[in-house]
């Protein structure tokens, strides 16, 4: 054999061997461009604001939109409002029932009660 020989089958070889790499990564250079994103968020609502455009960077943990909290804010005041009833009437509730409470029940038990004999 020639030397150009042997240098051709050597190198051969050590190409293919691939220098102790896994064959199913791929090593390569150049940019990537997504050409379709999906984002989502954790609490549902009306988009308010939406500040970037078509190629705009964006980094990790970036503000993109701003969401409508007028409904979070109408619930938040809904349970404060039925806590604050609660609060109030829990000290009646602890007093027990009164005896103006406690004839008003009735008379509206006799009431239904004759309609309910009516019908």
């Amino acid at each position: 054999m020639t030397t150009r020989t042997i240098l051709a089958l050597a190198a051969g070889l050590a190409a293919g061997c691939g220098h102790g790499r896994d064959p199913s990564l791929i090593q390569a250079s150049g940019h990537v461009e997504a050409t379709d994103v999906r984002i989502s968020t954790k609490v549902g609502g009306r988009l308010t604001r939406f500040a970037q455009r078509e190629g705009d960077p964006v980094a990790a943990g970036q503000e993109l939109a701003e969401i409508s909290t007028t409904d979070a804010r109408l619930a938040l005041r809904q349970v404060q409002a039925k806590r604050a009833q609660a609060e109030a009437d829990l000290p009646l509730r602890l007093a027990g029932a009164r005896k103006k409470d406690i004839a008003f029940g009735s008379a509206q038990l006799a009431i239904v009660q004759v309609g309910r004999e009516a019908a």
